[in-house]
């Protein structure tokens, strides 16, 4: 009896522990501070190549400045989460209907995080948007020259993950 009470605590715990575990790569996107700082160098590039005018300078730094707050405001919000699944797994079990942890609970805030950072990531890309819907065609052929480059590196990517798993 006694191991069985043990068995399902430890159960419990893994549930709540995964639960809150898998929300979080979700928003660390972009990921960590190392990521974040090579797509700001990435951006830096790409943004010399663009010759930005006068009325699409602002709206680049804006996008820019978007970006970085949905970035910041993701992580901590994704700290809330972790924060709910500690102190859910930190209770002491109980018996039903007053089950600990309390998966409802990290559910519904898993939930709530992952649709902010939906609607934040969307209004930052409607910002992006918004700067190409001005580009000239020269502006247009960089971008579009960009997305073909990184279709081919995703492609090869896939290619040498099918060549070492063997997955066809």
């Amino acid at each position: 009896m006694q191991r069985i009470k043990r068995i399902s605590r430890g159960a419990l715990a893994a549930i709540a522990l995964s639960a809150g575990l898998a929300a979080l790569p979700t928003a660390a996107q972009p990921g960590g501070h190392q990521h974040g700082e090579h797509f700001m160098q990435h951006l830096a590039a790409v943004k010399a190549q663009l010759n930005l005018n006068t009325l699409q300078q602002p709206m680049w730094d804006e996008a820019v400045a978007a970006g970085k707050a949905a970035r910041e405001a993701a992580h901590a919000r994704h700290a809330t989460i972790r924060q709910v699944v500690a102190e859910e797994a930190a209770k002491p079990a109980a018996g039903a209907p007053n089950l600990s942890p309390n998966l409802e609970r990290i559910a519904q805030t898993t939930d709530t995080v992952r649709d902010t950072d939906v609607k934040e990531r969307r209004a930052v890309r409607r910002q992006w948007l918004d700067l190409y819907a001005t580009f000239n065609a020269d502006q247009a052929a960089v971008v579009k020259g960009i997305v073909a480059q990184r279709l081919s590196r995703m492609d090869a990517f896939r290619e040498r993950m099918k060549q070492r798993f063997g997955k066809q």
